[in-house]
């Protein structure tokens, strides 16, 4: 399995590690984490198996801000929030200073409705200290409806930033851009799950082409169709292709 880095402004891979004795990414975060330069102002998202209290550090001391969600691997933390949001939910306004942010997004016979609630009143939780400069919690609530169905789901997250619910939840949408534009770019587009090159630093070499690839296909604009017909496109047309190879800004 491989950890990686993505920069979601600049829509590229910073870095990436594979674990060679894990069947999963969670022991190459920590090195990952270590590898990064970031100017001040980043904020770090990661997905739920690497929320830990080690990875938190990390981020802080390289004076970026780190956004995490909390699920099962995390079950007391979960529990305190899940206790606090509802009984603000029971007891209203006055419970708890809570800003709030709504988005809706309609398309494609689809309606989502993202509700995401903030507080930076922390000093009743227990865990506080143990995460480094932990300053808010949040609560998402996602509803979706599509053809007649109704699907609702119910997250939470910590942060070190201060309480600002519309920042907060830009950043938590944002996260899924390495879904969206890399990993799903990497096994639709190139194949990777399908991919017989195993041995040794032959994987991450072509994953490296790969990503370089995909920049150069997207970053290419009179071609308004997708990465896979773009590819095939270059790949008969030497005029073409030539076009995607200036598109780069590398």
């Amino acid at each position: 399995m491989v950890a990686r880095s993505w920069c979601e402004a600049n829509h590229m891979i910073l870095g990436q590690i594979r674990n060679k004795h894990k069947s999963n990414e969670i022991a190459a975060i920590p090195e990952l984490l270590k590898q990064l330069i970031l100017p001040v102002g980043c904020v770090i998202t990661i997905d739920a198996a690497g929320t830990h209290k080690e990875n938190a550090h990390l981020i802080r001391d390289l004076a970026v801000d780190y956004v995490l969600p909390v699920k099962g691997n995390q079950p007391n933390l979960r529990d305190e929030l899940e206790n606090f949001f509802n009984q603000a939910d029971d007891c209203g306004r006055g419970y708890a200073p809570l800003q709030e942010h709504i988005t809706e997004e309609k398309g494609h016979g689809r309606m989502e409705l993202r509700q995401v609630y903030v507080t930076g009143d922390i000093e009743w939780l227990p865990q506080r200290t143990a995460w480094k400069d932990l300053r808010s919690i949040i609560k998402l609530v996602s509803v979706r409806r599509s053809e007649g169905k109704r699907a609702e789901e119910v997250r939470y997250f910590i942060s070190s930033l201060p309480p600002d619910a519309e920042r907060i939840a830009k950043t938590i949408r944002r996260h899924w851009q390495i879904e969206n534009q890399c990993h799903w770019v990497l096994d639709v587009v190139f194949g990777e799950d399908q991919t017989t090159i195993t041995e040794g630093s032959a994987p991450e070499n072509m994953r490296t082409i790969n990503l370089l690839a995909a920049k150069m296909l997207k970053g290419e604009k009179t071609c308004k169709k997708g990465i896979k017909a773009k590819q095939f496109k270059a790949a008969l047309n030497n005029g073409y292709l030539t076009k995607v190879l200036h598109s780069s800004n590398f």
